[in-house]
């Protein structure tokens, strides 16, 4: 199978997009590591696909990402159970204009931290491997309504490309890469507490959310595997919606 025995750290991952990936891999071979803030979901989400897919191939962990001792604890993890690490998916996130700052922790310090931490580890293995962080398409567009939300994921974009890039990861065999998703349904799709300093009329935003179609979890973890599929994907941006499907854009180093 595609991820047969590889050995895959989710975060994020009790419910949403984090979820339907981590359903796509197992699906495909993987072993997973949900890690979530959110202890009560976490369980019910790692029962559940145990009894699908066998207790040694899935665990649950909680991880704050914004605590690096919390973060560094589920890589110590992960090692521990299954003896090496292949692929990270830094996919926690928020929407969140009010608390922009911790939206900033959340969405892109918190994805630098993973991603660093998946370098040292991936890095003294010696076998390489692939970090994969969830940006957005509002990260390749202008969003006026969620600026701050498209700044931190535009960021998450820049920082993941500008790894691919690096020729030390590239001789250590660390390849990077970003999924770009437009609207799901999932609890971050909610936005009627908007920040007044960005006014955004619902009618334009029913407008935009018509254009791109709102998705089930399940394609953004079905686009995920068409990632692994990909021979050259350093630097690849993954876009997916309901409307225009997945499409895959390689990046020239």
């Amino acid at each position: 199978m595609l991820c047969e025995g590889r050995v895959v750290l989710i975060t994020g991952a009790a419910q949403g997009l984090g979820k339907a990936i981590a359903e796509s891999l197992l699906a495909h071979g993987a072993k997973v590591c949900v890690c979530d803030i959110n202890v009560d979901v976490g369980e019910v989400t790692v029962a559940r696909l145990q009894q699908q897919h066998g207790h040694d191939r899935v665990f649950f962990m909680k991880c704050d990402v914004l605590e690096e001792a919390d973060l560094k604890g589920v890589f110590d993890a992960v090692r521990g159970q299954y003896g090496g690490l292949d692929i990270v998916v830094n996919n926690a996130g928020i929407a969140d204009e009010k608390n922009w700052s911790r939206m900033i922790d959340i969405n892109l310090k918190s994805v630098i931290r993973g991603t660093l931490l998946a370098v040292d580890v991936m890095s003294a293995a010696g076998k390489g491997g692939l970090v994969v962080n969830l940006a957005s398409l509002a990260g390749m567009e202008a969003t006026y309504h969620l600026p701050v939300y498209g700044a931190s994921k535009h960021a998450v974009i820049s920082f993941t490309q500008s790894c691919a890039k690096n020729p030390h990861y590239k001789h250590a065999n660390l390849r990077f890469a970003c999924v770009c998703p437009a609207f799901a349904d999932t609890a971050i799709l909610p936005q009627s507490d908007l920040d007044p300093r960005f006014p955004f009329p619902k009618q334009e935003m029913q407008a935009l959310v018509d254009v791109f179609g709102v998705m089930n979890p399940r394609k953004v973890g079905e686009a995920f595997l068409e990632l692994l599929r990909e021979e050259c994907l350093d630097g690849a941006l993954v876009t997916v919606s309901e409307k225009f499907g997945t499409q895959v854009k390689k990046w020239k180093r």
